[in-house]
């Protein structure tokens, strides 16, 4: 049996997690010092200084003098010598204890390792014989129930006439091999081939039947979509041309409207020419036609002016708390006006109708400013672009001159607001607006004549007063 090598549950024999370094041990040698000698103060009295040489030799003799310090200088030489050579002994002493401890241990870890592995190939040997004799008892006692069986036969056939054999042939029984051969693997063959090939040939009858069903049905689909399309098409373009044709007589129906109130607004222009030059100037008073009650700011009010109205940015500032009032109404009223703006447009149309169409007296819509406001490269500018920077700079207040617009403007950026931001930026763009728009002159109304009608008239009229 070929030997395993397998890994060794047994722990190596070993103590280097107990070792200490040997340098770092402290030394064992005990060296005697001498006591200390007792300190004897010098006497008082005068200090001289002699030549002993020259008074007497025998006095102090330099040999004698010196050999102490000799013998300690020598002494501790000789001293440091025997040191270093006990040390470099015990070191050597050290080295040869744990070179002959490594091989102690490592001879030990050898022969362990050789037992285990002895035990081990003697336990596979083990096994292995027990395998053997399990199988053996197997084999043994299958062929002693092949031999019982055998025997068992032949006695209980023993008995059996002569004829069985013929009789059981006779009766079907004992088939010869050419028959078992067809009736049992041949026929049954052949009928399962035949199967399969009834089966896959109606299979591919059911496939080309599915496949020429759905060509026809996406062919149905793709002409009915064809035609719905076609009938779309056609209802698209007769209500265009419907839609065209009533588009046609509502520009047409705006077209007479608009020229009839063009002709009412002559008309009353002429009326009004008529009163100022005919009723005007024959009235009782010649004086020109003023406010009977101004409009004064909070700070601009004077004793020895006329009685008048005192509000927060005067004229303006009135039409802005009336705009934001019309603005929460609008939005309070209304879901679906939420966060609706005046814009400076509407603002300017609604400025535009109030002066036009009532007498009010000069200057009243003013805003007192202490400087220009546009410098000389701005002055060239368009006037969408004059009027949006005169807006941002009057949102400053200390480009006002009068008290409450600055109140007003103050506040707007507070939460507790009278005006919102942007209602005072779009009326100021507004008013820009107006300011710096150079008059333009009046349009004939042109004759009514419906049959010869221009179908862009309407918008060469509009932009004509606009």
């Amino acid at each position: 049996m070929p030997h395993r090598q397998q890994q060794s549950d047994w722990v190596p024999l070993d103590d280097d997690y107990n070792m200490v370094d040997e340098m770092s041990v402290p030394r064992d040698y005990y060296v005697d010092k001498p006591p200390t000698a007792q300190y004897i103060p010098d006497e008082e009295g005068n200090d001289k200084g002699i030549q002993l040489n020259d008074i007497q030799e025998g006095l102090f003799d330099f040999r004698i003098q010196a050999e102490p310090i000799l013998q300690v200088l020598v002494g501790k030489a000789l001293e440091h010598g025997r040191i270093e050579v006990i040390e470099e002994h015990e070191a050597y002493q050290l080295k040869a204890h744990k070179k002959n401890f490594k091989q102690n241990k490592e001879a030990m870890l050898m022969v362990t390792q050789q037992v285990e592995a002895a035990r081990e190939r003697r336990e596979d040997e083990i096994k292995r014989r027990n395998q053997q004799l399990r199988v053996a008892t197997v084999v043994a006692g299958a062929r002693e129930k092949r031999q019982m069986a055998r025997h068992f036969a032949q006695q209980w056939l023993t008995g059996w006439k002569n004829d069985n054999l013929r009789v059981l042939r006779d009766q079907g029984c004992l088939r010869s091999r050419r028959d078992y051969s067809l009736q049992g693997e041949y026929l049954p063959q052949l009928q399962r081939q035949i199967i399969q090939d009834m089966l896959g040939l109606e299979q591919e009858v059911k496939d080309v039947t599915s496949l020429v069903s759905d060509m026809a049905a996406r062919k149905a689909v793709t002409h009915k979509q064809a035609i719905l399309r076609e009938f779309q098409r056609r209802a698209d373009k007769a209500q265009a041309e419907q839609e065209a044709k009533d588009g046609a007589a509502a520009a047409k129906a705006r077209r007479i409207e608009r020229r009839m109130c063009l002709r009412e607004q002559v008309r009353v222009g002429e009326v009004q020419e008529q009163i100022t030059d005919e009723i005007y100037p024959n009235a009782a008073h010649d004086a020109e036609y003023s406010a009977s009650v101004p409009i004064y700011d909070v700070r601009d009010y004077d004793d020895e002016r006329a009685p008048g109205i005192c509000t927060f940015g005067g004229f303006i500032g009135e039409l802005l708390i009336v705009l934001t009032s019309i603005e929460q109404s609008i939005v309070s009223s209304n879901t679906e006006a939420y966060g609706f703006k005046f814009d400076a447009a509407q603002i300017s149309t609604l400025l535009t109708e109030i002066f036009t169409e009532a007498a009010y007296p000069t200057n009243i819509c003013a805003i007192k400013i202490p400087k220009e406001l546009l410098n000389e490269d701005e002055q060239g500018e368009p006037l969408d672009r004059k009027a949006q920077i005169v807006g941002e700079k009057l949102l400053s207040s200390s480009n006002h001159g009068q008290f409450g617009m600055r109140f007003l403007i103050d506040t707007s950026k507070t939460e507790w607001g009278i005006v919102t931001e942007n209602l005072i930026r779009e009326t100021f763009i507004a008013m820009a607006t107006i300011h710096y728009k150079e008059a333009e002159e009046l349009v004939a109304v042109p004759e009514e004549d419906p049959e010869n009608e221009d179908p862009k008239l309407e918008e060469k009229q509009d932009a004509a007063v606009a």
